[in-house]
């Protein structure tokens, strides 16, 4: 991370969220993966909504007093029945994207609409969890 760069990212998200969503950093425990920040970290996000838990940032002792006022998960993760997560990805050159996810409840009631706007195909295990969508 930089200076500046956790300065502005974290001024933003209070700027937009206030302290009223807990954050966590994933590049605490893997690093900046560059190309493939995006979609390790919208699985982490995924994982973690599901399973009802989420990290804290590693080694987030003291906190900058330039930093945006929002609830960091610090110390030991918590536990947090979330409907939604958001994963952000602020990358080198300004190449910064938002990915919001919903939780997924049931999955016989959407099928039909998913087959009648796009093609749908899914894993043949009985109780998959995934479907993969392609425009038509």
């Amino acid at each position: 991370s930089t200076h500046h760069g956790d300065i502005a990212e974290t001024t933003a998200t209070a700027r937009v969220f206030g302290r009223c969503v807990p954050i966590s950093s994933t590049k605490s425990y893997i690093g900046h993966t560059l190309g493939a920040c995006g979609a390790v970290e919208a699985w982490l996000t995924i994982n973690m909504m599901n399973e009802g838990w989420f990290h804290p940032t590693l080694n987030l002792n003291n906190i900058d007093p330039e930093c945006g006022d929002l609830d960091y998960i610090k110390g030991e993760g918590r536990k947090i029945d979330a409907e939604y997560v958001m994963s952000n990805n602020f990358a080198f050159a300004g190449i910064n994207t938002s990915l919001i996810f919903k939780k997924w409840h049931n999955e016989k009631k959407c099928l039909p609409f998913l087959k009648r706007h796009s093609v749908v195909k899914t894993a043949p295990q009985k109780n998959a969890r995934a479907v993969f969508l392609s425009a038509s």
